[in-house]
């Protein structure tokens, strides 16, 4: 193990946003860790095995998964952020966004949402634009939006997206 506890803070990290996942979508025990971090998807090209966060078959938090991948990112050291996209050097956040966006697709999934969090900082969601307009066309709080390469993307405070991007909106719109 990495120094300062990597795999152990990952594993803290995923629990933790499962929790909050169960909270913001109403259900408990709905999300879990996908085993293998998302490794199983990878391999064999299982669909509801891709990204890290899995739901359990008898919940409804496959409707979720169904529309997106999310891929949880903490640690990596302090040397990473969003800024990454602009700065160049090192590239790791973009490293993140392919990844998440590439499990996405491969999964036949709508989009992908990346969760992601430094050390001794709060948690933040990054979607796509596009995915962010469709279901949640206004916005009470901070966001950031990047256009870069390809992407169009939104990031934002995870717990402003928990409290001002309700789960239900999700259904209301047509898919």
């Amino acid at each position: 193990m990495k120094p300062g506890g990597g795999k152990s803070k990952g594993a803290a990290f995923e629990r933790s946003i499962c929790k909050q996942l169960d909270a913001w979508w109403g259900e408990k025990d709905a999300f879990w860790r996908t085993p293998g971090s998302g490794a199983r998807g990878t391999v064999s090209g299982a669909k509801h095995h891709f990204g890290d966060i899995a739901a359990q078959s008898n919940s409804t938090g496959h409707r979720l998964l169904d529309l997106v991948s999310i891929e949880l990112k903490t640690g990596y050291g302090a040397n990473w952020s969003p800024m990454d996209l602009l700065e160049g050097k090192p590239k790791t956040f973009f490293d993140f966004i392919e990844q998440a966006d590439k499990d996405a697709q491969k999964a036949q999934r709508e989009s992908f949402w990346l969760i992601f969090k430094q050390p001794r900082k709060q948690p933040y969601i990054c979607m796509e634009l596009s995915f962010y307009k469709k279901y949640w066309k206004r916005h009470k709080h901070n966001l950031a939006i990047f256009h870069f390469d390809l992407y169009k993307l939104v990031i934002m405070r995870l717990e402003d997206f928990f409290e001002y991007c309700p789960a239900e909106n999700l259904f209301l719109y047509d898919n």
